[in-house]
């Protein structure tokens, strides 16, 4: 089996006729003066969410990143930014009840602190150009690090899209190949009107040489163009997975996370890396495999890998 048939049989072992729905939501960490509070502050909430959530927090070499639950998981982004990732459900009511007992949860604890959360899809004080993007620092995480540097590389405005964005991810079960072309094709050609219908900026960043809408398009439309973007050829109705295979395959990976540590890997992909070996499971599937480094293409959700 060549790797990209392993790497199309992962895709396969997705499909399933269960019809339900992942989410992700992300959220500002801030004080009375909408400043963003310290990772410390972020690592002293989870600790306190912990027993009410009835989770346990997540750890990696000794730093605090997350909290896993019983039907969500809190992991914090680039910035600091709360993600609360909901696990697959069949019905949004259930969605709906799930955040509604983790904001129960963090409201509380937020304002005993003087701190609340915010929800936009850009920073207000970054887009206001109060504050610079560049100033606000990265929690302890190597895999940001590499990131921040290779994006530095790729684009102008990978500071605002670590530090200052934050978003709302929904991920789609799929039944079979067509099915998942089908929904890629509605969700790329869908994309642009729910991102219109649905920012929530207030056009200051106009102060910063950006168009009045779309803030986070513009943003992520000058990251990196091997991540941004649409897949190539996503749009036709004879896209398959081989093709999406291959453009996984042969894109640079940023870092290899493998089970004891993440490594910087810079421009190599995964072809680069593998050559003439094949793919190694532990390492190349599953969780650790992919064109490592956010990724905003509308792509269709794995649930449950």
């Amino acid at each position: 089996m060549t790797n990209i048939e392993k790497i199309c049989a992962y895709f396969e072992e997705g499909c399933n006729d269960k019809k339900a729905i992942g989410m992700e939501l992300e959220h500002f960490v801030c004080d009375a003066d909408e400043r963003l509070v310290s990772y410390e502050a972020v690592c002293e909430l989870l600790k306190e969410a912990e027993v009410p959530s009835e989770g346990s927090l997540y750890l990696e070499h000794g730093h605090i990143f997350g909290l896993q639950c019983k039907e969500y998981a809190i992991t914090l982004e680039p910035a600091g930014q709360v993600e609360i990732s909901i696990n697959p459900q069949e019905r949004i009511s259930e969605i709906e009840r799930i955040y509604k007992g983790f904001r129960k949860i963090w409201d509380e604890i937020l304002e005993k602190k003087g701190y609340h959360f915010v929800q936009k899809g850009l920073y207000p004080l970054a887009e206001n150009g109060e504050v610079d993007p560049e100033e606000i620092p990265l929690i302890p995480k190597k895999r940001y690090e590499y990131m921040d540097r290779y994006f530095k590389q790729t684009g102008k405005h990978a500071a605002y899209m670590m530090r200052a964005t934050a978003s709302t991810q929904v991920a789609v079960d799929y039944s079979s190949e067509d099915d998942a072309r089908r929904k890629m094709r509605i969700l790329n050609r869908l994309s642009p009107f729910l991102a219109l219908f649905m920012e929530n900026q207030s056009g200051l960043g106009r102060r910063k040489g950006f168009e009045k809408h779309l803030l986070r398009t513009q943003i992520w439309n000058d990251v990196d163009p091997d991540r941004c973007g649409y897949f190539p050829g996503s749009l036709h109705r004879k896209y398959k997975f081989p093709q999406y295979a291959e453009y996984v395959y042969e894109k640079p990976m940023i870092f290899l996370k493998t089970p004891e540590q993440e490594l910087e890997v810079k421009e190599q992909s995964a072809k680069d890396l593998c050559k003439d070996k094949e793919i190694h499971d532990n390492l190349f599937l599953g969780k650790h495999f992919g064109i490592t480094g956010g990724v905003n293409h509308v792509c269709l959700g794995i649930n449950g890998k």
